[in-house]
């Protein structure tokens, strides 16, 4: 991995960032927000060496004319992966086991109504689905191992 060392940095919250001047004499870019970087943007940055992201993904970016500029572009490829993973056992939970129902019997009819939820069923023996399995997918692939359900994976393709 080639390490760049940038003098000076500009922190970006929008495109209108890019475009003040002075900001495009920076010799590097902290993202920390959705700003698509294509071409009018890159080209705006005349001293820029490097554009880092502050999120997982490369998509907010024209990979290729970056390239062809000199111009690396980095993110965090672990940010939030195990929160993300941890977030989606919760809603599944919520789910599997009625909490919003029946958070909902006793906040907003007052009262524990054990019948509220129907036909609950124990997670033990039903089966989780994974549809990709990237960085969040086998997080959620070695968590769903911890639980006493049958795991099924599956990856597609892009």
């Amino acid at each position: 991995m080639k390490v760049i060392k940038a003098k000076t940095a500009g922190f970006c919250f929008g495109v209108t960032g890019v475009r003040r001047a002075g900001f495009s004499f920076r010799d590097g870019v902290i993202v920390n927000s959705y700003v698509y970087f294509g071409k009018k943007e890159i080209d705006a940055l005349k001293k820029c060496k490097v554009i880092s992201f502050q999120s997982t993904g490369y998509n907010e970016v024209d990979l290729e004319y970056a390239e062809e500029k000199g111009v690396a572009v980095v993110s965090i490829l672990d940010y939030c992966t195990q929160e993300t993973a941890e977030n989606a056992f919760a809603m599944m939970l919520c789910l599997q086991r009625a909490i919003r129902i029946y958070d909902r019997s006793v906040q907003v009819d007052k009262e524990w109504n054990y019948l509220a939820a129907q036909h609950l069923q124990r997670i033990e023996g039903q089966t989780m689905g994974i549809v990709g399995l990237g960085r969040i997918g086998q997080s959620v692939a070695r968590t769903a191992l911890k639980f006493p359900a049958r795991l099924r994976q599956a990856s597609l393709p892009l």
